[in-house]
C-alpha cells in the first residue's frame, strides 16, 4: 500500500516587517491633520471684502472701498471665534483701528505704511489665533506667519469644499445651491441687458459692460482666494516648532571679540562727533571743506543705518551664542548693552544732524520721515537694552514690542499728518524768498489747506507759481460713489474749487474707475 507524500512547502517569501520598524510615509506639504470647515459668515465676509478690495484698487488704496474690506473681514473674523487668544484679538482690533486712516489720508507713503501695518497685524494675528501670545513671539515666528500666506490660501480652498459637502448633504442646504447656481447666470444676463439700457442703472450696479463686469468679478476673486488663507491660517493650530538648544556656538572669546570691537569703533566715532562740537565751524571747513549744514546732511542715513544694523547683529549674536558653562563669564550682557548704549548716543546725534539742517534748509517729507523714525528707532533701542538686561527674562517679549510699537508709529504718523505739516512750517519759518514753491505744489492733498493758509506769505510771483500749479490738480471724481470716496481728496476738491477762478481739469476718463 502506497502512501502519498505531501508536497513540500513553498519557500518562504521575504519576512514581514516588525509593525514597530514601519515608517509612515512623509505627509504631503498639502494636507494638514486637521480639517476645519468654513463657516458661512466667514464666507460672507470674504466674498465681500474680496469685491471691496476690487473696487479699492481700481480708485487707489485710500477709499472707503479699502476701508470697509478690513473692518468687513476683521469682524467676521472676531464674529466667527477663530481668535480665540486675547494677544490676536488685540491685534485685530488694532488693525480695524488703524485702517480707517487710509481714507482720511492721501499720501502715498503714508498710505502704504498704513497698509503694511494693517496687513501685518492681521497676519500675525492668524497664526496667533489659537496659540501663542505677543509676550512669547521671536523674528523666526513673524516670519513664518507671513510666508505661510504663499500656500495658506490652498488650505483655504480647502475648507470651502468642506463646506459645500456640508451644505450638500442637508436637503435644504442642496435647494439653496441649486437655486443660487441657476439664479446667477439669470442675474447675470438680465442684469447686463437693463444696465445697457439705462446709464444710471449700469453705475447703480458698478458695471457698464460686458468687460468691466468680467474684470471685477476676476479680481474680486482673486482677492476673495487670497484673504482665505488668513481664514485658514486661523483655523488651523499653528503651534511653533520647538528650536532645540544649541549645544555649540560662538563661544564667549568670539563674543568678546566681535561685540568688544563694535563698541570701540563707536566709542571712536562718538568721541571724534565730540571734537567736531567743540571745533566748530573751521575745524569743519578746514577738515572737510564743509559748512556745518552740508556736514549735517552727509551722514544721516548712514547712521540710521547703523543703528538699524546694530539691533539685526546683536539679535543674530544673541541667538547664535553657545550654552553659558555653569560659572563661566558671559560677556554677551555688558558688551552688547555698551554696544546699544552707543549706539542710542548715535542715533541722537543723527537726529541733532538732521534738525540743523533743517533749521539751515527745509524740511521734506522724506526729512520729516526720517526725523520721526530716529525717534522710533531709539526708543525700539532703549527696549532692546532693557530686554538684554533681563527685564522680564522669562518672555520672549521684544519682538511683540517693536512689532506694537511700529503700529503706534503709524498712527502717530497719520495723527502728524506729514505733508501738511511741511507745508506748513515751510511757509512759517522760512523766509519768502527761501521757501521752494514748486515742492510745496507737489506734496499730496493732505497740503491743500496748508499751502492755501500760507499764500498770503509769499512774494506775488512766487504767490502765482503756487496758485498756478495747486489750480492744475485734476478734479478727483470717483465712479463709484461713496465707496470711493477720500477725505483730503473730497476736501482738497473743495478748497481747490472755492480758490481757483477757473474750473480745474477733470480726469481724462472723466473719474476713476471704468
Amino acid at each position: 500500500m502506497s502512501t502519498s507524500v505531501p508536497p513540500p512547502p513553498p519557500p518562504a517569501g521575504p519576512a514581514l516587517p516588525d509593525a514597530s520598524t514601519v515608517v509612515a510615509p512623509a505627509p504631503s506639504p498639502l494636507t494638514r491633520d486637521e480639517k476645519p470647515t468654513l463657516f458661512g459668515l466667514e464666507l460672507a465676509g470674504v466674498i465681500a471684502a474680496g469685491f471691496l478690495l476690487n473696487i479699492g484698487v481700481r480708485v487707489g488704496v485710500g477709499v472707503v472701498a479699502t476701508v470697509a474690506a478690513v473692518l468687513v473681514l476683521s469682524a467676521a473674523l472676531l464674529v466667527s471665534g477663530r481668535f480665540e487668544q486675547r494677544s490676536a484679538q488685540w491685534l485685530v482690533v488694532g488693525a480695524m483701528f488703524l485702517a480707517p486712516w487710509m481714507m482720511i489720508r492721501s499720501s502715498d507713503g503714508l498710505l502704504l505704511a498704513t497698509m503694511a501695518a494693517v496687513t501685518t497685524f492681521l497676519v500675525v494675528a492668524a497664526g496667533l489665533s489659537r496659540v501663542g501670545a505677543l509676550g512669547d513671539l521671536n523674528v523666526r515666528t513673524i516670519l513664518a506667519h507671513h510666508a505661510s500666506q504663499a500656500i495658506e490660501w490652498v488650505y483655504g480652498i480647502e475648507m470651502v469644499g468642506r463646506w459645500v459637502r456640508s451644505r450638500a448633504e442637508d436637503a435644504q442646504g442642496a435647494a439653496v445651491m441649486r437655486g443660487v447656481v441657476v439664479a446667477l447666470p439669470v442675474l447675470i444676463v438680465f442684469g447686463l441687458l437693463l444696465a445697457s439700457a439705462d446709464e444710471v442703472f449700469a453705475s447703480f450696479l458698478l458695471i457698464g459692460n460686458l468687460p468691466s463686469a468680467v474684470g471685477h468679478a476676476l479680481l474680486a476673486g482673486a482677492f476673495a482666494v487670497m484673504l482665505l488663507g488668513l481664514v485658514s491660517r486661523a483655523a488651523h493650530t499653528t503651534e511653533p516648532r520647538s528650536v532645540p538648544e544649541r549645544a555649540t556656538g560662538m563661544a564667549a572669546l568670539e563674543l568678546t571679540i566681535i561685540l568688544g570691537s563694535l563698541a570701540a569703533l563707536f566709542a571712536a566715532f562718538v568721541g571724534t562727533q565730540i571734537a567736531v562740537a567743540v571745533g566748530g565751524v573751521d575745524h569743519v571747513l578746514e577738515t572737510e571743506g564743509l559748512t556745518q549744514a552740508e556736514h549735517a546732511r552727509s551722514g544721516f542715513f548712514q547712521l540710521l543705518w547703523v543703528a538699524a544694523l546694530t539691533i539685526g547683529l546683536l539679535g543674530a549674536l544673541r541667538s547664535l551664542r553657545a550654552p553659558n558653562a555653569d560659572g563661566a563669564r558671559d560677556p554677551f550682557r555688558p558688551l552688547a548693552l555698551i554696544v546699544l548704549l552707543l549706539t542710542l548716543v548715535i542715533t541722537a546725534i543723527s537726529a541733532q544732524r538732521l534738525l540743523y539742517y533743517v533749521g539751515s534748509f527745509d524740511f521734506t517729507p522724506l526729512r520729516f520721515w526720517a526725523l520721526a523714525a530716529t525717534g522710533w528707532v531709539g526708543v525700539v533701542l532703549v527696549a532692546y537694552m532693557a530686554s538684554i538686561g533681563g527685564v522680564r527674562s522669562d518672555r520672549s517679549w521684544f519682538p511683540g514690542f517693536v512689532l506694537l510699537s511700529a503700529g503706534v508709529f503709524v498712527f502717530a504718523m497719520n495723527v502728524a499728518n506729514p505733508d501738511g505739516f511741511v507745508a506748513r512750517y515751510n511757509l512759517e519759518h522760512q523766509s519768502p524768498e527761501q521757501v521752494d514753491v514748486r515742492a510745496i505744489a507737489s506734496l499730496s492733498d493732505d497740503a491743500v489747506l496748508a499751502s492755501l493758509e500760507g499764500l498770503e506769505k509769499l512774494p506775488s510771483d512766487e504767490l502765482a507759481i503756487l496758485a498756478q500749479s495747486l489750480c492744475a490738480r485734476t478734479d478727483l471724481q470717483s465712479g463709484y460713489g461713496l465707496l470711493g470716496q477720500n477725505r483730503a481728496h473730497r476736501n482738497a476738491d473743495w478748497l481747490l474749487d472755492s480758490f481757483c477762478p477757473n474750473p480745474r481739469p477733470e480726469p481724462r476718463n472723466g473719474g476713476f474707475g471704468d
